[in-house]
């Protein structure tokens, strides 16, 4: 996670860590996620929807096995999130593309 972070939002290491400790210290905080993704909803753009959707992707799959649990889970998110069948398939693509060796 700390790297998927920093390589995304282009910060140093420690910055990254800053931001995943408060981000799940906000979480443990508020667990009502399903309100909290569709607050989220609103203020994203489409393209912003298809960052966070790569994003999700790069989560899911950080720990390099497949977990149906986590993806119903992510699918579940980007239901809430709004996210378009379209822009969920232009992230594979992307992600596959980005991926691949």
């Amino acid at each position: 996670m700390l790297r998927l972070v920093t390589s995304h939002f282009d910060l140093l290491s420690a910055q990254s860590l800053e931001l995943l400790t408060k981000t799940m210290s906000d979480i443990a905080e508020n667990p009502d996620f399903e309100n909290l993704l569709r607050e989220l909803s609103a203020v994203l753009s489409e393209d912003d929807k298809t960052e966070v959707t790569l994003m999700m992707l790069k989560v899911v799959a950080a720990d390099g096995r497949r977990d149906i649990r986590e993806l119903e889970k992510f699918q579940v998110a980007a239901k809430i999130i709004g996210i378009s069948a379209e822009t969920l398939h232009g992230a594979y693509d992307r992600y596959f593309a980005e991926t691949q060796v």
